[in-house]
């Protein structure tokens, strides 16, 4: 369940998509703040589901970066949320035509009730990175399927909103859902940004 602390989190992460996503036009911003919310809230709570099923715990926050070097003292005093500068910055750059979809990162814990399983999958009770991939996975996954519902009851905006969330979550960057993916299934990951990348293209050929 999403707590507290995270829900200011996700409300600025979606209006702040909102916003920039609509600034060619600006009378829909609502309508683009409603998109980023469906697609926002169906990515979370397909990784809310997977975390349940393994017995994990979800923390959701801003993106953000504090480590800039290999070395201790080569990092920020306090993380810089690099997920609220970087819609607004490539939406200013490109005029609006690109929007850089990831705003928000995820943390994976193990939860008592994983910790007192010893057996069978959960002999190892901590949080392997295959697992910490498979709950990313599940909110691109989800994404790719409302894309593809939405283009076909002919909601192309909201369609190619969740394809280019997908695509720049999956960049494996940082603590984006690509990098967990990548690192925690390599096979998944390349098969996950394959689908993803057609599917742009073909809604590039098709509009």
């Amino acid at each position: 369940m999403v707590s507290k602390a995270e829900i200011v989190p996700i409300v600025i992460a979606i209006i702040l998509l909102g916003i920039v996503l609509g600034l060619r036009d600006l009378g829909r911003i609502p309508v683009f703040i409603l998109f980023a919310a469906i697609v926002v809230a169906a990515n979370i709570a397909a990784k809310e589901v997977m975390a349940y099923i393994l017995d994990a715990g979800l923390s959701i926050n801003f993106w953000h970066f504090q480590r800039y070097g290999f070395r201790r003292h080569e990092h920020m005093e306090k993380p810089f949320p690099i997920g609220i500068v970087a819609p607004i910055i490539t939406a200013l750059v490109t005029f609006g035509y690109v929007v850089w979809s990831a705003v928000l990162q995820y943390d994976v814990y193990a939860l008592k009730s994983r910790v007192s399983k010893r057996f069978g999958p959960y002999k190892f009770s901590e949080m392997t990175d295959f697992h910490v991939g498979l709950i990313g996975a599940a909110g691109i996954i989800v994404n790719l399927f409302i894309a593809l519902i939405a283009y076909v009851i002919g909601f192309e905006e909201l369609a190619l909103i969740n394809l280019y969330y997908a695509f720049f979550n999956l960049i494996p960057i940082s603590n984006l859902d690509g990098t967990r993916i990548f690192f925690g299934n390599m096979i998944l990951w390349f098969a996950l940004a394959i689908v993803t990348v057609i599917a742009i293209l073909a809604s590039w050929i098709i509009v």
